[in-house]
């Protein structure tokens, strides 16, 4: 017998029964035995790749040529003083990271980690800093990101160290972007 770990959604004492989510890729068996009543309780398991919990829609940059995908994005640097940043991010499949302005970075208080060299598609290698942030894209919080710092004041990216969280579609013909989990 294995035990697994889930999450508690929901009871509902009228019908007895507790709504769990479990990780993705769990086959697990449950049952639970009233004290009272001795009787088994049902359980129904969400399955978050069956059942996702956030389904988010963001409409294409036109001020871009052609249209790009962006998602609303909230970058918080782990700070008890400081407030999160809410911003707008390019979806780029083809980076390894995410990278945001060092301005963004200061004003969620991120904390520094190290510095890498890195180096981009035309292969100049550069020295950048990496702070840690949490990101939220709409109700779902990936933490632990290792963003890198750019000059830039404005643009920002999001690469696939956050986009492998999700599955994102990008619908060029509707000009948009579904992000779900």
């Amino acid at each position: 017998m294995a035990i697994y770990e889930g999450q508690l959604v929901d009871y509902d004492s009228d019908k007895n029964a507790l709504f769990l989510r479990v990780k993705k890729n769990t086959q697990i068996k449950l049952s639970y035995k009233d004290r009272f009543k001795q009787t088994l309780i049902p359980f129904y398991i969400f399955a978050p790749s069956l059942y996702p919990k956030m389904n988010s829609y963001f409409e294409y940059d036109h001020g871009y040529n052609p249209a790009s995908p962006i998602i609303e994005i909230k970058v918080d640097g782990y700070s008890q003083i400081a407030q999160p940043v809410i911003l707008q991010a390019l979806i780029d499949s083809g980076a390894d990271g995410t990278m945001l302005p060092t301005q963004v970075l200061e004003k969620a208080d991120a904390s520094y980690v190290d510095s890498v060299r890195m180096s981009g598609v035309f292969g100049v290698k550069e020295q950048r800093d990496r702070y840690r942030v949490r990101i939220q894209i709409g109700n779902i919080i990936i933490n632990g990101i290792d963003a890198v710092a750019t000059d830039s004041e404005t643009e920002c990216l999001i690469g696939r160290d956050v986009l492998n969280q999700f599955v994102v579609t990008l619908d060029g013909l509707a000009a948009e972007t579904r992000i779900s989990d």
